[in-house]
């Protein structure tokens, strides 16, 4: 394939009505997310057990394969595509994928796409679907697929696949009783003014429902299940996140007829520590299944690149280095079409909140500044004990803020892959005190903000649980901990993927010499044993 030719085949599959809408800047940007690959006629684009993680669109050629559970054979032409769910939850096949003539396929990962939306957030409108007036879809990405990718979980947090709060009709429910109080008060205030104190009550109550209602979040992404809530018991504001892989159960609670009619229940997800609980919400059941597929859902993408390249690295030995550079020059690969390893994050450190030190420094600092204004205003001659009292007061204070002042520095809690550090030092090197864990261990990171004053300077405790008898690691009273959680599994899924890499690299290792040895023995007579 020429220059010249794949120029034509990025005005094909930009000028595609799925693409069609981006503009000149987010077209440049989707470049370098997808490949563009030549297949002869015969070659097989898609075998058996591989594993659908991308979108496909045919932009010259036909593809042939048998429809899953049947023999009928189906057809794809030049325009058609297929994968578009699999961008967020990736399948096996049950049926290989085949060209019938001469074709060119354009490839896009959900890996790359998700990047691509993260990198272009605006793009996500032009993806929206648009319908004539008859009611044909004509431009975008169909309306299922659009509510699957319109709502990335974040940076480094992957695709979100479940957002709620608790069920509108659980809500409604909660809300009967307030609601009869309003209305009693409203009647009975025709005998007697008191009666509005009734009303009074329900509305309190029924605003403490809906403030309740608003400050519970849950949402699950391919690589975390997260629940946000305020314990008005406490007066505090948690928000608990944990793991996928590290989920050993998945529990569903429905009581009671009407919850079941209703469909509304409990959903209790289970690691081996605490795990968290998602209460009254739609559909548990579904969400259930989801959550299982998606605990799976990395072992396949990894099991699907592992086949591809093991599949590259045998044709490479058995067709010799000819026919492989001979495939690579039909194939256009886009700068970040390939899953790739992210750059390894800097270790990071996170102190205490400066609002911590602030209020530790309150005291010593007013009595300071007052014994040095009463030095001022008692100038005269005050004998010799009170100037003794106030020098015994400052040198008190400035000890006092220094003591805090380095051990609010000192007390450092960081973040060196593989582990996560507590380390506490007191002033003067008076004791040192280090507590690790290893983030690929983590079972659950709770953020816990109680009383109003943590609330609204932003700061709290991060408390990361951990299996087995090391318990709990505390971050205490820290800056922004809704951010140092994030940036804990930003970590955690960085050392995951150094893992994940290594192993596949070891497997390719001695698949690689496995394969060798097979382009060894080919052609060579097999041995013959004499008996004696």
């Amino acid at each position: 394939m020429e220059t010249s030719e794949f120029d034509v085949y990025h005005k094909i599959a930009l000028s595609h009505p799925l693409f069609r809408r981006l503009s000149k800047h987010e077209k440049e940007g989707l470049l370098e997310f997808y490949f563009i690959q030549e297949y002869l006629k015969g070659d097989s684009v898609l075998f058996k057990g591989d594993t659908l993680d991308s979108l496909y669109l045919v932009l010259e050629g036909r593809i042939i394969f048998n429809s899953e559970g049947s023999q009928r054979r189906n057809s794809y032409f030049s325009g058609d595509f297929w994968g578009l769910e699999s961008l967020t939850v990736p399948r096996k096949l049950d049926t290989p994928y085949t060209a019938a003539e001469d074709t060119v396929v354009l490839r896009l990962r959900g890996e790359g796409f998700r990047r691509f939306i993260q990198n272009y957030p605006s793009v996500k409108a032009a993806l929206k679907p648009r319908m004539d007036k008859a009611g044909y879809h004509i431009s975008g990405f169909p309306e299922d697929a659009w509510k699957a990718v319109k709502k990335p979980a974040g940076q480094k947090k992957g695709m979100l696949h479940f957002e709620g709060r608790t069920s509108r009709k659980s809500f409604s429910l909660f809300m009967l009783v307030p609601v009869s109080l309003i209305l009693l008060g409203l009647i009975l205030s025709v005998i007697s003014s008191w009666f509005l104190v009734l009303s009074a009550v329900g509305m309190i109550l029924a605003g403490f429902e809906v403030f309740l209602r608003n400050m519970t979040l849950y949402r699950v992404s391919d690589k975390t299940a997260s629940k946000r809530f305020f314990n008005w018991r406490n007066f505090r504001r948690d928000q608990e996140e944990l793991p996928l892989d590290q989920i050993k159960s998945i529990q569903v609670n429905v009581n009671g007829i009407l919850r079941h009619l209703l469909k509304i229940g409990d959903l209790t997800i289970q690691t081996a520590g605490a795990g968290i609980v998602f209460r009254h919400i739609d559909k548990p059941k579904d969400l259930q299944k989801k959550m299982m597929e998606l605990k799976n859902l990395q072992n396949t993408v990894s099991q699907g690149e592992e086949r591809e390249k093991f599949r590259e690295l045998v044709r490479d030995q058995l067709s010799g280095s000819e026919a492989a550079a001979s495939v690579a020059s039909r194939r256009y690969r886009g700068v970040h079409s390939q899953i790739a390893a992210e750059k390894r994050p800097d270790s990071r450190i996170f102190r205490k909140s400066a609002a911590v030190l602030f209020f530790q420094l309150f005291v010593p600092v007013s009595v300071l500044l007052l014994s040095i204004v009463a030095s001022i205003i008692l100038s005269g001659d005050t004998g010799r004990i009170f100037p003794l009292i106030l020098w015994t007061l400052r040198l008190s204070a400035a000890f006092r803020i220094l003591w805090f002042s380095l051990d609010w520095w000192n007390d450092i809690y960081k973040i060196d892959l593989p582990y996560v550090w507590d380390i506490e030092r007191k002033p003067f090197a008076r004791e040192e005190q280090r507590t690790q864990t290893d983030l690929s261990g983590i079972l659950n990171v709770r953020v816990s903000q109680k009383g109003i004053v943590k609330i609204l300077l932003n700061y709290g405790d991060v408390l990361i649980e951990t299996p087995g008898n090391s318990g709990t690691l505390q971050f205490f009273s820290v800056a922004r901990p809704m951010k140092v959680q994030a940036e804990i599994f930003r970590f955690r899924d960085q050392l995951m993927q150094e893992k994940e890499e290594k192993r596949k690299q070891d497997s390719l290792k001695q698949f690689g010499e496995f394969a060798e040895i097979i382009k060894q023995v080919q052609g060579t007579s097999p041995v013959k044993t004499m008996r004696i």
